[in-house]
C-alpha cells in the first residue's frame, strides 16, 4: 500500500477517535478508550476535510465501536453528546434496539 492511502486510513482513524473521545464522559471509559486508541495524531490543518458522505460514515463506525466496547453508554447518553446531528441519533438508537 502506498504512503497516501496510509495516511489517509490513519486520518480516517483519527476522525473516528476524536468523535469517540467526544462521547465517552467518566474516566474509566476514557482510560479504558485511550489504551485502544492509536498513537496518531494531526494538526488542525492536516486532518482530513468534512463532508456529508464522511461524517455519515465517521459517525457509523463510532456508534459501532461505542455499541461493542461501551454500550452502556448506547442510552440517552449519546443523545447529549449528539443532539446536533439527528443521523448520529438515528443510528445510535438502532443500535440500541
Amino acid at each position: 500500500m502506498d504512503k497516501n492511502t496510509e495516511l489517509e486510513k490513519a486520518k480516517n482513524r483519527f476522525e473516528i477517535e476524536e468523535r469517540i473521545l467526544a462521547v465517552l464522559n467518566n474516566s474509566e471509559d476514557i482510560e479504558k478508550f485511550n489504551s485502544l486508541r492509536s498513537k496518531d495524531s494531526f494538526k488542525q490543518e492536516e486532518r482530513l476535510k468534512s463532508t456529508i458522505k464522511r461524517e455519515e460514515y465517521w459517525n457509523q463506525v463510532t456508534n459501532q465501536f461505542i455499541s461493542k466496547h461501551f454500550p452502556h453508554l448506547m442510552t440517552s447518553q449519546i443523545q447529549q453528546h449528539t443532539s446536533g446531528n439527528s443521523d448520529m441519533i438515528r443510528l445510535a438508537e438502532l443500535l440500541a434496539e
